[in-house]
């Protein structure tokens, strides 16, 4: 087992994230710096990406363009590419690909939708989110299928003018979306937004959308795009945006409750493993010492060997739970160097290798986000004893200024994600579903990426508040 330090790099030569799809892809880490991305690209598209890159200093948004990558084959491929920023770092992530190496290939708005319909769908299939994307050159908004299955439409209601779909809002809240549209475009402000919509029976229901404006490699905007989530349906025309903060309440305090679960469970974890620790332990611990008390006095040695063998492996047994259930060296010494010392124990005891880096700033994270980052890799190793027969594992914590990364990968059999999150919401395996809960309980998010014969990889990003 190694740790790695990452130093900071140079401006000249700046860190480039790539998303887990575009570093399968290429054959890259998920963390390269510029030069070596672009070495990818076919050299009449450099000049755009280095444009990209210079733009996104300047705006307050993704951007999104088209260029010719080089593949893990060999080959060019014409990908959709979305760039951002996050902690002076350029994040790269695929859109969507051409069959070839196109040029002129541009993926139509409706399929953009349907990809992050997609994504979204696999993250969580339960959310039930409409995708929408508002093209502000043609004025023309595209929504994912699940407006049709929420609102009862026909799928031609799809693809709207602008215009047609402000009339499925309540007349009300026509000028509010405008204006807060208004200012996200011009001030930079989030666009943030509740609204009521007609479904085709004539009743309305109240959603929350959110949204992001798309540019171009010269920062011109060219799209707002984000998710419409239902708050509650409205019992008549007259109801407020008021009536939502109800549903807001009741979410702090179920979040506020499941959190004080966590905290109270954790408590009692600390407590067993002292006591099995310094009670039952030391217990144990006595009964050795008088064994070896006794076969020094004559006992046939045979008889307490038996004896010491099976009350030194309880022992062995007992300090292994305890470390499970609470590690000592999480509240001594941080999550770091509880996760050093449980990967060692891990990987001794299920032979397989194991690699661990941490990067970023030093210091102490707040006990809450320890914890859970320490718990997300336990039960990503566990799925991976009992489920991946992988051979090799890598762990890495990244810890930014505003969030910390964690990231566990394996070289296993693999699966496919959304059967596996099936499962895990059938009550067959709560592994996954218990990740994703951890890490939203900490303002957090926890994807799941894996295909059969290839391996998986949890992906969990915790804010740093």
């Amino acid at each position: 087992m190694r740790n790695a330090c990452v130093p900071s790099m140079s401006s000249a030569d700046r860190p480039v994230a790539l998303g887990i799809e575009m570093g399968l892809l290429l054959g890259l880490g998920e963390m390269v710096d510029w030069s070596t991305f672009l070495d990818r690209v076919h050299v009449g598209d450099r000049d755009e990406l280095n444009r990209a890159q210079r733009t996104l200093a300047t705006i307050h948004g993704p951007i999104v363009t088209v260029a010719r990558m080089r593949l893990l084959t060999g080959d060019f491929r014409t990908l959709v590419l979305h760039f951002c920023q996050v902690d002076g770092v350029v994040s790269i992530d695929i859109l969507g690909a051409s069959a070839g190496a196109d040029r002129n290939f541009s993926m139509a708005p409706e399929l953009v939708v349907q990809r992050r319909e997609n994504r979204l769908n696999a993250i969580n299939n339960s959310l039930h989110a409409i995708c929408w994307e508002l093209n502000l050159a043609t004025g023309v908004i595209y929504l994912s299928e699940e407006f049709t299955a929420q609102l009862g439409y026909g799928s031609d209601f799809r693809k709207r003018d602008g215009d047609a779909y402000a009339a499925l809002m309540h007349p009300d809240d026509v000028a509010r979306e405008r204006e807060v549209r208004r200012r996200h475009r011009e001030a930079h402000e989030a666009y943030v937004v509740d609204y009521r919509l007609r479904d085709a029976e004539g009743a309305y229901t109240w959603f929350r959308a959110t949204g992001d404006t798309w540019f171009d490699v010269a920062g011109k905007s060219l799209s707002i795009s984000g998710t419409l989530l239902v708050l509650h349906t409205a019992s008549s025309a007259a109801a407020t945006p008021e009536d939502s903060s109800t549903i807001d309440r009741l979410t702090r305090e179920l979040k506020e409750a499941s959190t004080k679960l966590i905290n109270a469970q954790e408590g009692e974890r600390r407590h067993i493993a002292r006591e099995l620790h310094d009670q039952t332990g030391q217990t144990l611990t006595a009964a050795v010492l008088d064994l070896e008390f006794w076969r020094m006095k004559g006992v046939p040695a045979e008889e307490v060997d038996h004896i010491l063998g099976e009350v030194k492996q309880a022992l062995s047994e007992i300090r292994g739970i305890a470390l499970q259930l609470r590690p000592p060296l999480l509240d001594e010494s941080g999550l770091e160097s509880a996760l050093k010392v449980y990967l060692e124990r891990q990987a001794s005891a299920a032979k397989f290798d194991v690699t661990f880096s941490s990067e970023g700033r030093g210091g102490r994270l707040s006990p809450e986000l320890e914890i859970t980052g320490f718990r997300l890799v336990q039960e990503a190793v566990t799925n991976i004893i009992r489920h991946a027969g992988a051979r090799h594992v890598d762990v890495m914590l990244r810890i930014g200024r505003s969030e910390a990364i964690i990231r566990v990968s394996d070289n296993g059999s693999g699966c496919i994600p959304d059967e596996a999150l099936n499962n895990a919401t059938s009550g067959f395996s709560l592994g996954l579903i218990s990740m994703k809960e951890r890490a939203a309980l900490v303002g957090g998010r926890c994807e799941f990426i894996s295909a059969p014969g290839v391996g998986s990889i949890v992906l969990a990003r915790l804010p740093i508040a």
